[in-house]
């Protein structure tokens, strides 16, 4: 305690996390590393080790403060970047039938190589940004950025997005809401395939220092460059929630469902899906393990591994559906 008094919060950092590798279950220590940390400006772990610390039983007043601290960490949450590159085998880039033939009209029709299912392992690299302007001030305004790109040896299935979203953030019954205009861009075979305009609300808000609950809403119209008949709207609502399990261990669990339509009546899209799991902290280390179901698409099971602090991950998606990626993710700390 004498370093963390003397604001010797690097030296009291190291200390605690030495007591909690030899003992997980310190609650007065994992708070005092939680609040070295959000000392120390680094906003995401301090997060992290006071959601662990909601998980135990303890007195309201501690609630309420965890939470104090939660909601402190993203009301000051200035800037932000993330980037990721790897490696994505795919066993159907195209998005093809495997069959080599069809029926039309009751007759056979042998199916061109090219208009067959084909695999490939695409390079990628991805990222977003953001920052947030005035965020001290009564209406915070946001800015962000985001987008990928996979590159594949035949550069005719080479998929890219870029994407921008603004504007302005409201404190909402204890929460934050965040409402912004987007704009969506999107290449295929190095040819533009569809724009996207439309709007997005975020809300998200800390219960009980420990619940992590949040819903988004994504309305777009999309514009395709060669198909005016599956141009129109596009919904997309999630709806997420995390808790601690533990000391060690966060539960989440999310829902979406999408729903688009076209200028083509006939062509209406739409598609509904989860995901849960759970991540577990151990050794300095991040696992994390979830499940993925959508009933019109396929099941899949994702191992997520990272270092603490969020500046390096690594991604593996073996499952049950013809994809899987690979990834090594960086983090700059956000700044404060």
């Amino acid at each position: 305690m004498i370093s963390y008094s003397g604001k010797d919060y690097r030296r009291a950092e190291a200390m605690f996390r030495r007591i909690l590798d030899r003992d997980p279950k310190l609650l007065r220590v994992r708070l005092e590393l939680a609040r070295t940390l959000y000392m120390e400006k680094k906003d995401e772990q301090a997060d992290y080790q006071f959601s662990l610390a909601a998980a135990e039983q303890t007195s309201s007043q501690v609630r309420r403060n965890i939470a104090n601290f939660r909601q402190a960490i993203r009301a000051r949450r200035s800037w932000r970047l993330n980037v990721d590159f790897g490696f994505a085998p795919d066993s159907n880039i195209n998005s093809a039938t495997e069959k080599e033939s069809v029926n039309i009209y009751g007759l056979p029709f042998r199916l061109d190589p090219d208009a067959r299912a084909r695999s490939g392992t695409g390079r990628f690299v991805g990222g977003d940004a953001s920052i947030r302007l005035s965020r001290f001030g009564q209406v915070p305004i946001y800015i962000g950025a985001y987008g990928r790109w996979i590159r594949y040896k035949d550069h005719r299935f080479d998929d890219a997005y870029a994407g921008l979203e603004a504007g302005p953030e409201f404190a909402v019954a204890g929460g934050r809401l965040r409402t912004t205009a987007t704009v969506l861009k999107r290449w295929y075979g190095g040819h533009s395939l569809v724009s996207s305009l439309g709007a997005r609300a975020d809300y998200e808000k800390i219960v009980g220092g420990g619940w992590n609950i949040g819903g988004t809403l994504i309305v777009r119209h999309n514009d395709y460059a060669q198909r005016g008949d599956v141009d129109g709207w596009s919904l997309e609502a999630r709806a997420s929630a995390s808790r601690p399990l533990g000391l060690t261990t966060l539960g989440f669990a999310d829902a979406t469902i999408e729903r688009g339509t076209a200028a083509d009546r006939g062509r209406p899209t739409g598609a509904a899906g989860s995901d849960s799991g759970q991540s577990r902290k151990s050794a300095g280390a991040c696992a994390r393990k979830s499940a993925s179901i959508w009933p019109a698409r396929s099941t899949t099971v994702r191992w997520r591994r990272s270092p603490s602090g969020g500046r390096t991950c690594f991604l593996k998606a073996p499952s049950a559906s013809t994809s899987a990626t690979g990834t090594w993710k960086a983090s700059l700390p956000q700044s404060a």
